[in-house]
């Protein structure tokens, strides 16, 4: 594809982008796709000298930006995903502390042409919130308005939208309307408004609950694969936002079938499908009956 780019963040862990680019060599289509590796500065030089030599080892179709000045995990990203979509239509997005199933990257380019002029879909993941006891009843993707950092793509108008958007009117309208608090905070069991107000106040650096907030105004849905595609190696205490925590998720599978890789424009209203994804949080049975509702307002294509 042209005008594509796979984007990966880092910051002071060489050994993670390390394990990370092993699993990516192992992909389809790994020669033919173009990286961006962006380093945010590390305080030590041991680590800006271990990147430095980890960098001279990658093949050609890898280019890299070595950030002056420390800008923080939510401004690293904003800032390069802006750069590259002004010269990239097409953006797969990653950190240093993912390892890929080796169709990822044919997953994300092909949904990224599939779905591009599907206005409603803001993002494509790589991550599943698949339970395995739901699995007979799904059959291939699914939507869900959830956003995905674990591995995920968009295009350039998206990512466009959302940094010319004045998120300060939305959180204004957000917390003047308990509705809507409500309705963000996935009736009080996922708790965005906290990290939003958190994110204020700089005690997180996070661009992904700005993102989520913008998704939610536009009532803009993220394609999950039946599937996870992606396996987070990052909790081990050296993330930014995370401790050291034995918190497990799926392994990757070795093979997929292509009902399993279901690559249909259709969006499909099957209530199973939100309702996994809710049911995985431990939500109860009268909260997911209740959104299963309002999911079906928003899968309306």
């Amino acid at each position: 594809m042209k005008k594509l780019t796979f984007v990966i963040f880092t910051y002071n862990r060489p050994k993670h982008l390390l394990k990370s680019l092993r699993s990516l060599s192992k992909c389809k289509d790994y020669n033919k796709t173009p990286f961006t590796i962006i380093i945010d500065k590390a305080d030590d030089n041991k680590i800006i000298n271990a990147y430095k030599t980890l960098l001279r080892k990658l093949p050609k179709n890898f280019n890299f930006v070595i950030r002056k000045k420390r800008l923080g995990l939510k401004k690293n990203i904003k800032k390069g995903l802006t750069e590259l979509s002004r010269n990239n239509k097409y953006l797969i997005v990653g950190e240093d502390d993912l390892i890929y199933h080796k169709d990822f990257i044919i997953y994300m380019k092909k949904n990224l042409k599939r779905y591009e002029n599907v206005k409603k879909i803001a993002a494509i993941s790589g991550f599943s919130y698949i339970d395995n006891n739901f699995l007979n009843r799904v059959e291939g993707q699914y939507a869900a308005q959830l956003t995905p950092t674990w591995g995920w793509a968009t295009w350039s108008n998206r990512w466009k939208l959302f940094i010319n958007t004045d998120l300060n009117n939305q959180k204004k309208i957000l917390f003047s309307n308990k509705n809507l608090l409500k309705r963000f905070d996935y009736d009080g069991v996922q708790n965005h408004s906290a990290w939003l107000k958190l994110d204020e106040k700089k005690i997180i650096s996070s661009w992904n609950i700005e993102w989520e907030l913008f998704c939610f105004f536009k009532k803009k849905l993220s394609l999950y694969p039946r599937y996870t595609m992606t396996k987070n190696i990052g909790f081990d205490g050296s993330g930014t936002h995370h401790k050291k925590t034995n918190y497990n998720y799926q392994s990757l599978r070795k093979k997929m079938n292509l009902l399993e890789l279901n690559y249909s424009k259709k969006i499909r209203k099957d209530e199973d499908l939100i309702a996994r994804e809710l049911i995985k949080q431990k939500i109860s049975v009268s909260i997911i009956k209740k959104k299963i509702v309002d999911f079906r307002r928003f899968l309306k294509l």
